[in-house]
């Protein structure tokens, strides 16, 4: 692993973020894969600074393995969560919510 300093946190639930921010290193990395540039990146998180933007990609880069292994098993955690969530009782108000939505995706 490379030793670039890089200003990640990782929270109480695993999740790595930008030190001083709520953005992860998840929305980053997905955004660079998207085709952001470094530039689009920042000023779509005005509390991120260009060169941070620019330490975490280089890290990113530097560390792919490792980090895409980290982003695999959250992309796990969330399809796990998913199904949670859609096998809890639901009310009237979320089935009236979900059909609504299946209408809107037919048209």
């Amino acid at each position: 692993m490379t030793n670039l300093t890089v200003p990640l946190q990782k929270d109480r639930e695993g999740v790595w973020r930008i030190a001083g921010s709520r953005i992860t290193l998840d929305l980053v990395v997905g955004e660079y894969w998207q085709g952001w540039t470094a530039e689009e990146i920042a000023d779509a998180h005005p509390t991120v600074a260009l060169p941070v933007v620019y330490s975490i990609l280089a890290w990113y880069l530097s560390n792919r393995e490792e980090v895409d292994r980290y982003l695999e098993m959250r992309r796990e955690q969330a399809r796990v969560l998913e199904e949670e969530v859609r096998a809890m009782p639901q009310g009237p108000g979320i089935q009236r919510l979900r059909e609504l939505a299946r209408r809107r995706d037919r048209h």
